[in-house]
């Protein structure tokens, strides 16, 4: 999937409104559009609805190594 059709699919799935300028910076810098999906799954988090880590990983692993919070949110791919 590339940048746009991935910008498509966060605007469907997380209900976004995306100016035009804006859109043309997310697809022109990858630091734009990682701070947007940083910001999701941030805004996720919170909300209750990300990934939690398995319990069976220890909670001394989870301090030296961390954990990636991944929205469960699913992305519908174009077809």
């Amino acid at each position: 999937m590339d940048v746009d059709s991935t910008l498509r699919s966060l605007k469907v799935a997380f209900e976004l409104d995306v100016r035009e300028d804006d859109r043309r910076q997310l697809l022109e810098s990858k630091h734009c559009f990682d701070a947007l999906v940083a910001a999701l799954t941030v805004l996720e988090y919170a909300a209750g609805k990300t990934f939690d880590p398995p319990q069976c990983l220890p909670d001394r692993i989870l301090k030296i190594e961390g954990w990636i919070r991944a929205p469960t949110t699913r992305l519908q791919s174009e077809s």
